[in-house]
């Protein structure tokens, strides 16, 4: 939270004249502030691999040499009974 302004007051010499006048200056406590940009997504890293684009992605090479994944998954009820069962 931040606290209320604070004026703080000084006396200058003006050397040309010998006067002096008063200066004032406001300080002011503000919150702390993150700032955050967000931009799009650089390539990769040196040899790293990049995710396809491909629709229904399953993780294989698609055909832009990226990483794809079929979505043509069957079923299989020996799996799906083996791994109830352990």
């Amino acid at each position: 939270m931040s606290g209320p302004p604070v004026v703080i007051t000084f006396d200058v010499e003006n050397r040309e004249t010998a006067q002096i006048e008063r200066e004032y200056a406001v300080a002011l406590e503000t919150p702390q502030v993150e700032v955050i940009t967000i931009g799009s997504q650089g390539p990769p890293g040196i040899d790293a691999v990049e995710i396809s684009s491909d629709p229904d992605n399953r993780l294989t090479l698609g055909s832009d040499r990226k990483l794809y994944v079929s979505d043509d998954l069957t079923p299989d009820p020996l799996l799906y009974y083996i791994l109830s069962r352990s």
